[in-house]
C-alpha cells in the first residue's frame, strides 16, 4: 500500500484582530512578555485614566510597531455607579468627583470640549497611529476639528 501525499492547501482562515488591554497592575507584565516575544498581537488598548502613568510602555510597544487604542472610558464616566471609580482620574472625567458627565458635554461647541481633550491625549501619547474610541456615531460632527491633528476616532457602539 503505498501513500499518496496531498498538495499542501493554504489555510483559510484568516487570523482575528486581537486587541491587548494594559491593565491596572498588569500591563508591565504585559509589556515585559511582547517585549520578549511571547505575546504576538500588534494592538494594545490604553485606558484613558492611566495613559499618563504608562507613557514608557508605550513608547516601547510603538516601538514595536505595536497600534495603541485608547479607551477614554466614556461610558464609565457617563453612569451614576461608575463614575467615581478608576476611570475618574482621566483628564475629561467631570471635576466634580462623583457627579457623571452630562450628555450636554457630548455636545458640539461645549465649553468642556471633551472630544478635545481625548483627541490632544490621542495625539500627545500617539506615535504615528493615534486611535480613539467614541461611544456614538453621532459624535462625528463634533470631533471633525480634531481629525487634522492626525486622530482617528472609532464608533464603539454599533450604531
Amino acid at each position: 500500500m503505498s501513500v499518496i501525499a496531498f498538495p499542501k492547501q493554504t489555510s483559510v482562515f484568516q487570523p482575528v484582530a486581537h486587541y491587548v488591554r494594559l491593565g491596572e497592575t498588569s500591563y508591565r507584565k504585559v509589556a515585559d512578555l511582547a517585549a520578549s516575544g511571547v505575546i504576538q498581537s500588534k494592538r494594545f488598548v490604553v485606558d484613558g485614566s492611566k495613559i499618563a502613568y504608562q507613557k514608557d510602555i508605550i513608547q516601547m510597544l510603538q516601538g514595536l510597531g505595536a497600534e495603541i487604542v485608547l479607551d477614554p472610558r466614556i461610558i464609565e464616566l457617563s453612569a451614576r455607579r461608575k463614575c467615581a471609580g478608576l476611570a475618574s482620574t482621566a483628564p475629561w472625567a467631570s471635576e466634580t468627583r462623583g457627579y457623571p458627565l452630562s450628555p450636554e458635554v457630548f455636545r458640539n461647541r461645549h465649553p468642556a470640549d471633551i472630544y478635545g481633550a481625548i483627541a490632544r491625549c490621542a495625539v500627545e501619547h500617539g506615535d504615528g497611529d493615534r486611535t480613539a474610541l467614541t461611544p456614538c456615531s453621532t459624535a462625528q460632527r463634533a470631533i471633525a476639528p480634531y481629525m487634522s491633528a492626525g486622530c482617528r476616532f472609532r464608533n464603539t457602539s454599533g450604531d
